[in-house]
């Protein structure tokens, strides 16, 4: 019986050994950000989102982005954050009764300021509760909600 619970320990110990908790440091960036405006950087246009409740939210390696006032499905993209770069790519969306299903239709996250599957965006500023993004068209100014 020692030698059953022995081998039984044993085990479990390399059971747990082999677990291993990835812990991400997205930094500042970690968290809940409301988009407040997307500007055009060739034109100087200006889109104010203030008024509306679209939010891009961080956590571990995925970016969640959430359209409240239309409730859209949720939208997902795998995402980088290596120093002063943001690298998004491989939007997908969650439906609670399907599987995750990958998006290839760019419509659906144009309105979040991202224009291509695979985005990379420059860090330009991300302190005092602001964060602005800029990519080769477009610059986002999200504020810490």
């Amino acid at each position: 019986m020692e030698k059953i619970l022995g081998i039984g320990i044993i085990i479990l110990c390399m059971a747990l050994n082999a677990c291993e908790i990835h812990d991400y440091d997205n930094g500042e960036l970690q968290g809940f950000w409301h988009l407040e405006s997307i500007d055009t950087l060739h034109t100087g246009g200006k889109n104010d989102l203030s008024q509306k409740r679209m939010y891009w939210t961080f956590e571990s390696k995925l970016l969640e982005l959430q359209d409240k006032d239309h409730l859209a499905t949720g939208l997902f993209f795998l995402q980088e954050h290596d120093g002063d770069s943001l690298y998004l790519s491989k939007p997908f969306t969650t439906d609670n009764l399907h599987d995750d299903s990958y998006v290839t239709d760019s419509t659906l996250f144009l309105p979040y300021g991202i224009t291509s599957s695979r985005e990379h965006f420059s860090i330009v500023a991300c302190h005092d509760n602001r964060l602005i993004l800029r990519s080769h068209l477009l610059q986002l100014n999200l504020r810490k909600w």
